[in-house]
């Protein structure tokens, strides 16, 4: 097992509206790089969330404040959680409630 020698801060970008997004687009620009994992939640009812989680250590702020402008993003915030990207995969600790 590999041991991280560096837990980076990751950053998330929340947006709900497609019609703002080619959703084409962000997968070919953003999801090619190991740093960056897509996700997308669909609702019951209809609708979705899509989530950009970004490695903070592997791009320049430029490129972070491009993507929330680009995605009408309706959120975007720092993760301090233990989460990371490693090998293009998000890990996040287990987190256990009594």
């Amino acid at each position: 097992m590999k041991r991280i020698s560096q837990k980076r801060r990751l950053m998330v970008i929340k947006y709900q509206n497609q019609r703002d997004v080619d959703r084409l687009d962000t997968c070919l620009k953003m999801c090619c790089f190991p740093h960056v994992i897509f996700k997308e939640y669909e609702f019951v009812g209809g609708g979705a969330l899509w989530k950009i989680y970004i490695d903070r250590g592997n791009l320049t702020w430029k490129q972070v404040m491009a993507e929330v402008n680009r995605v009408h993003a309706t959120k975007f915030e720092f993760i301090n959680d233990g989460s990371y990207i490693q090998d293009g995969r998000l890990y996040t600790p287990l987190v256990i409630q009594k």
